[in-house]
């Protein structure tokens, strides 16, 4: 039979809760937990805090749920590591082992199949059902029982802290779930995902709605996806910004969640806390760059820049995406404007994915507005992929940007702290007004846990670059070296050729 969110809840309260730590009365949201279960959409993914019973709610009660009640038969649970998976696997088998009124109720005659990662239970009637383990990347292609493939898979906490720090393998992970994990199941079966958000560019968070990625939206403390076509989605925060709505009040007070906030921020984690609790892994009050720090270029002084009324030296930066390895990565060339205090204005981002002729021809329309005193760019880069054709494309147009080759560290922190301390100190100012300016303020205080780093990785580029740089000359500046050139001139006395 089909289950409902009702038929969960009632399954739950009778015959599972008095076996609970703690129990309490069921919070709203695990019966909107349940809704999302039952959803006639294949492809379902909810993001929840720790703590607050998603795996209780999902992983346990939904999947005895489903085999008991007939509705799903062959059960795939994924987590991280096996192990985990089989932890989730342990606590269904000690229900159907020990829980009399369940045994008694759907009429659990036995294990045909006991393992710590597969077993096989036969009802009185002799309907059977199978619940299978696996762990994230573990081999599941051409998974079968019964000439029968999953027709329920339930991934609980797939991803790892380790494993989403690491760009490639964050690719990698996509690849297995996309390429094997989907596939295996039958035509009518059904994914249901519950996790918390660990990275931005996570797989559980390219899954959610994009539009509560941001730490300062936190209300409501649920935000369900509405258009993506693929998957159904809902993230959960635990409370909002000034504790006064709770996710699950009768088991948390606002004064938990003031305590193990201070208690994390104290530690010097407080995107921990961020990350657990509220499903946005960084803390924007202490991220690598913050939000205040980023100060606007007055309208008039902007005005001037663009209508060449200030004296200032151009300077461009080009973060190239031409390896294969990077295919889903942007080009972007980074374009500021240094004055005569030393303030970097940041006027200009051009971002696309460019093959190699693009990102020529980009260089030379950037090369014809601006004229950059020096265009920063990765040696490899130069070396290896654009460099024979961006020569050949200068001599060809008889323009020559002033290339300046840069040897890159491997540690894009590292790299990123020259522009860090700049912004830190007011040394930058940015053109808000921009159309590229929202999506470069997002990336830049989410990093290093952006789903891109392409816009921080070329101002990165320029923060190496201009510290070795002059700053160009005030109008007082400019005048007194004009004079003393003239003055120069007139004091070099009489020709000894001309006589004058």
């Amino acid at each position: 039979m089909a289950i409902t969110s009702e038929l969960i809840h009632g399954f739950a309260a009778s015959l599972l809760a008095k076996r609970y730590d703690n129990a309490t009365r069921t919070p709203k949201f695990h019966l909107e937990l349940w809704d999302a279960f039952c959803d006639k959409h294949p492809l379902v993914a909810i993001a929840a805090p720790r703590a607050h019973g998603k795996s209780t709610a999902v992983t346990h009660a939904c999947t005895l749920a489903s085999v008991l009640f007939r509705d799903r038969r062959f059960v795939v649970l994924v987590s991280d590591t096996e192990s985990q998976a089989s932890n989730f696997l342990n606590d269904i088998k000690e229900e159907l082992r020990n829980n009399e009124d369940l045994i008694e109720l759907f009429q659990v005659k036995g294990f045909k199949k006991d393992t710590e990662t597969d077993i096989i239970v036969e009802l009185a009637d002799g309907y059977t059902f199978r619940i299978v383990v696996r762990g994230a990347e573990q081999r599941i292609r051409g998974l079968k029982w019964m000439q029968m493939r999953p027709d329920l898979i339930v991934c609980d906490d797939l991803e790892s802290d380790e494993q989403v720090q690491n760009k490639e393998r964050r690719e990698k992970f996509r690849k297995w779930f996309n390429g094997a994990l989907l596939p295996c199941r039958s035509k009518h079966g059904i994914v249901r995902i519950v996790g918390t958000v660990l990275h931005l560019d996570s797989l559980l968070n390219r899954l959610l709605p994009e539009d509560s990625n941001k730490s300062s939206v936190v209300e409501p403390l649920r935000t369900w996806s509405k258009s993506r076509a693929a998957w159904k989605a809902i993230r959960y925060r635990a409370h909002n910004e000034d504790f006064s709505q709770l996710l699950w009040p009768d088991m948390y007070d606002a004064e938990f969640f003031r305590s193990k906030k201070e208690d994390m921020t104290n530690q010097g984690i407080p995107e921990v806390y961020a990350q657990e609790y509220l499903n946005y892994p960084i803390d924007e009050s202490t991220a690598y760059f913050r939000r205040d720090d980023f100060n606007e270029i007055p309208l008039k002084e902007l005005d001037a820049i663009k209508h060449k009324e200030k004296n200032v030296n151009y300077y461009a930066t080009v973060d190239f995406a031409v390896s294969t390895a990077e295919r889903s990565d942007y080009t972007v060339i980074a374009i500021a404007a240094m004055d005569e205090r030393g303030i970097l204005n940041l006027v200009d981002i051009r971002r696309g994915r460019w093959d190699s002729l693009e990102t020529i021809n980009e260089m030379f329309a950037v090369h014809k507005k601006y004229d950059p005193e020096l265009f920063g760019v990765e040696r490899g880069a130069i070396e290896k992929a654009i460099g024979p054709i961006l020569r050949a494309e200068m001599v060809s147009r008889g323009q020559y940007l002033r290339l300046h080759p840069m040897t890159p560290t491997k540690d894009k922190q590292t790299r990123a702290r020259s522009i860090q301390a700049r912004l830190r100190s007011g040394g930058i100012k940015f053109d808000k007004t921009a159309h590229w300016y929202g999506e470069f303020e997002d990336e830049m205080v989410r990093f290093p846990k952006a789903r891109h780093d392409d816009q921080v990785d070329a101002v990165s580029w320029l923060g190496l670059m201009i510290d070795d740089m002059h700053n160009a000359l005030s109008q007082e500046e400019e005048e007194e070296a004009e004079y003393q050139e003239d003055s120069q001139h007139m004091q070099a006395g009489r020709s000894a050729c001309t006589g004058y």
